[in-house]
């Protein structure tokens, strides 16, 4: 027979196990909790440098099509203006934005066209750092001379 000593100290151990376990599990269910608030944080800023990217793209295609001269030489830095430095979106944090146009003049038919390739890249700094974003799109004004 086995003695209250020795069921005393199977307990003990079966307590510490017990314990040593739950700890594992406690710490592996929060450094996963830590990565999906890592990964939707990431999302997120990556997320708002895209929009920052296309909403530039498309101040810039409102501006071009309400009349704005685009030099026809080569492409060019069109916000800023001074091609220097980033361009503050209006509003709470949107994030900074450049702005090229490239007028295609080496393609004849896309120059006959009055075509444009608008290329913007969005900027969003953050605490954690500085996620950027590029995008292009293209832009082709109606022309009315061929419904004539």
């Amino acid at each position: 027979m086995l003695n209250k000593s020795a069921k005393r100290g199977s307990a003990l151990v079966m307590a510490l196990v017990t314990a040593l376990v739950l700890s594992i599990l406690v710490g592996a269910l929060f450094l996963l909790f830590q990565s999906n608030v890592a990964s939707y944080e990431w999302t997120l800023e990556e997320m708002q440098a895209m929009y920052t990217a296309e909403a530039g793209a498309n101040l810039a295609t409102y501006m071009i099509l309400q009349g704005v001269d685009v030099p026809l030489d080569s492409c060019y830095q069109f916000l800023p203006e001074t091609g220097t430095g980033w361009v503050d979106l209006p509003g709470d944090d949107l994030g900074e934005v450049k702005v090229w146009v490239d007028p295609h003049q080496d393609n004849e038919e896309i120059c006959s066209a009055n075509a444009y390739v608008v290329k913007a890249r969005g900027r969003i700094n953050t605490d954690a750092g500085s996620y950027e974003y590029g995008m292009e799109t293209m832009l082709m004004p109606e022309n009315f001379s061929r419904f004539s």
